[in-house]
C-alpha cells in the first residue's frame, strides 16, 4: 500500500518537476527538423475555459493536435476506408522497424500502448509472477497485472519523485517467481526521468526470470542528456526487455489509437497471442508508413 507521502502528490511539487519535459528530441532518428514537421505550422491559440468547454489536464492530451501533413493524409485516406489495410500494415510495420534497426518481426502494431502493456502483461502471467513498479507511475501496469491475478509490488519512491532503482532490484531479488518490471521513463505523472546509466546496467545484468517493460510514451518531449532509449539495447540484442511507444502524444493521435511494441521477435511472437490483430484503419495509416506526421 502506498504511504500518505506518495498519495498526497502536491500539484505544485508535479509542476516543478515538469522541467524535466520541456520540448526537444532524444530517441535515436527523430531529428529537431522532422519534429518541426509534425507540428502544426502556427502557435495555438487557448480561450478561457468554461463548463461547456474545459481544459482536459487529466489525459495529457496533446493541445496542438495532429500537425497539418497528418490531417491531410487522415482527409485522403478515407477514401480507402471501404478496404483492409492489410498490405499497408506491412509496410508500416517495416518502416518503424527500420528506425530501430531491426527485422520487420520485431516490431507488433497495438491500440495505442495501453494494448501492448496489457498484451505484455497477459503473455507472462503466472500465478507465481510478481509485477514490480514504483508506487508513483501510470496505473494501465498495476490495472492489467490486478485483472490477470498477478501479485504486484510497489516500491516507495524517493525524494524528488524519482525511481528507487535499487528497491526495484531488491524487489526482484525477493521474489521466488518471474518478474515483470514495469518502467515508464519519462514517469507519469511526476515527469521525471530514470537516467540511463541507472536503468541500462540492470538490463544487461539480466536478472533471472526477469522482463523488463519499458513504456517510453514521452521520450520525445526530453532534452536531458541522462536519458537515452532502451531501442539501442534491442539493435544490440536484449531479449529481456520489451520497448513500447506511441502515437498519441508528441503526433498528438490520442484518438486514432496508434501505437506499438519493440522486442526480439520470439518475444514479438508471444505478445501477439494476447492482441486483436494488427487492426489498424486508414485514417491510423495515412498515404504512406509515418502517418505523415514526419
Amino acid at each position: 500500500m502506498q504511504d500518505s507521502h506518495t498519495m498526497n502528490v502536491k500539484r505544485r511539487q508535479l509542476l516543478k518537476l515538469s522541467g524535466a519535459l520541456a520540448g526537444g528530441v532524444a530517441l535515436a532518428g527523430l531529428s529537431r527538423s522532422a519534429l518541426a514537421d509534425a507540428l502544426p505550422s502556427s502557435s495555438a491559440t487557448f480561450s478561457a475555459p468554461t463548463a461547456e468547454h474545459p481544459i482536459r489536464i487529466n489525459f495529457n492530451e496533446n493541445p496542438l493536435g495532429m500537425s497539418p501533413r497528418a490531417q491531410a493524409a487522415a482527409r485522403d485516406a478515407v477514401v480507402k476506408a471501404n478496404r483492409y489495410a492489410k498490405e499497408e500494415i506491412i509496410a508500416l510495420r517495416s518502416q518503424l522497424a527500420g528506425r530501430y534497426q531491426l527485422p520487420d518481426e520485431s516490431i507488433l502494431l497495438t491500440a495505442g500502448s495501453s494494448e501492448g502493456i496489457r498484451a505484455a502483461i497477459e503473455a507472462y502471467a503466472t500465478l507465481d509472477t510478481q509485477l514490480v513498479i514504483p508506487a508513483l507511475t501510470y496505473g494501465d501496469g498495476e490495472h492489467f497485472a490486478a485483472i490477470a491475478g498477478m501479485k504486484i509490488t510497489k516500491v516507495p519512491m524517493l525524494a524528488g519523485w524519482q525511481f528507487d532503482i535499487n528497491g526495484l532490484k531488491q524487489a526482484v531479488a525477493n521474489h521466488a517467481g518471474p518478474s515483470l518490471v514495469y518502467l515508464v521513463n519519462p514517469n507519469n505523472p511526476t515527469a521525471t526521468i530514470t537516467p540511463a546509466d541507472a536503468i541500462e546496467p540492470w538490463i544487461a545484468s539480466k536478472p533471472a526470470n526477469t522482463l523488463f517493460i519499458v513504456d517510453e510514451a514521452y521520450a520525445e518531449f526530453v532534452n536531458d542528456p541522462r536519458f537515452r532509449s532502451v531501442g539501442p539495447l534491442l539493435k544490440q540484442g536484449a531479449d529481456n526487455v520489451i520497448l513500447l511507444k506511441t502515437f498519441s502524444k508528441i503526433y498528438a493521435m490520442a484518438g486514432m489509437r496508434v501505437g506499438y511494441a519493440v522486442a526480439q521477435p520470439a518475444l514479438i511472437a508471444r505478445l501477439a497471442n494476447h492482441v486483436a490483430g494488427e487492426k489498424i484503419n486508414f485514417l491510423r495509416r495515412g498515404r504512406r508508413p509515418g502517418f505523415a506526421a514526419r
